[in-house]
């Protein structure tokens, strides 16, 4: 577990998973230590410490979340549930960034924790992207949502406290349209974890969006259709803050993961924030 949010002796264990992929012969590609972290495993890992903190789940609930990158861990469905359901705790499963490759893996993945009657929420680009340029839900979804997997279309940092509410209440639906672009002026920055590091080639290494959206209309980008043609930055002061936090737990390598960093309005005073911290602050 990477962290205990709230004491009490109601628990609610979530699992944050960010599939792999298979290989060519059908293998699950997984490696004995990862590269690049997931940057939507840390969104969501500090959304959630967020919304929990502001009391979104019934007063006295323990939140416990374990992050699971599979392209350096094994998932092993049955032993993940039996170990979190100890102590009659409440489980959920929330597949994380799953992408159109890493979408079949993710997708037996659910159906073997749905199989065990496991909540399973799934979100990414693949289903943000596939429901926001199709009038009908895709096949390969509805199937997905006929064995009781939740989809989640959209961006969460304004929605996810309502999310687990319902998941924790057992009133979950099979699919959260979301359609509003959240304002990530003040929304809470990526957070790695050190456990989760270990399992990386660079454990002094996080990962940042600091904006999102594209002003362009290229065809072939799935980018505009879900996350919009209007930039939208965190704030330069929130991003310098929180790299000037990591440090002190010695994370001093970060990858910025914005598809298009040149447009946001914000690259000059973010640069400037980094330089002061390298060249001032040492």
């Amino acid at each position: 577990m990477l962290n205990i949010l709230r004491k009490s002796s109601r628990v609610f264990r979530l699992i944050l998973i960010k599939p792999s992929k298979y290989d060519d012969d059908g293998y699950v590609v997984r490696y004995w230590r990862g590269v690049l972290p997931s940057n939507t495993l840390s969104a969501l890992y500090s959304m959630t410490k967020q919304v929990v903190a502001e009391g979104c789940l019934p007063e006295g609930v323990t939140v416990e979340m374990t992050l699971l990158d599979e392209i350096s861990y094994k998932v092993d469905p049955k032993a993940l549930v039996k170990k979190h359901r100890r102590g009659g705790a409440k489980v959920a499963v929330m597949l994380v960034g799953v992408q159109t490759n890493q979408f079949p893996r993710a997708a037996d993945i659910a159906r073997k924790f749905r199989a065990l009657n496991v909540p399973v929420l799934i979100g990414g680009f693949h289903v943000s992207g596939s429901l926001a340029l199709f009038k009908e839900v895709p096949e390969e979804l509805q199937s997905l949502m006929d064995d009781g997997v939740t989809l989640v279309k959209g961006e969460v940092e304004e929605t996810l406290g309502g999310i687990l509410r319902d998941v924790y209440d057992g009133r979950q639906k099979l699919l959260y349209d979301i359609t509003e672009k959240p304002d990530l002026a003040n929304a809470p920055i990526p957070e790695v974890t050190g456990k989760y590091l270990k399992k990386f080639a660079y454990p002094n290494m996080g990962t940042i969006d600091a904006g999102r959206g594209c002003p362009f209309s290229c065809s072939f980008c799935t980018i505009i259709n879900v996350q919009g043609q209007k930039m939208r930055s965190r704030s330069p002061k929130a991003i310098g803050d929180h790299i000037r936090e990591n440090i002190s737990k010695g994370v001093n390598y970060y990858f910025f993961t914005d598809d298009n960093f040149s447009r946001n309005k914000n690259w000059e005073a973010i640069f400037d924030e980094l330089i002061h911290l390298r060249e001032v602050e040492g």
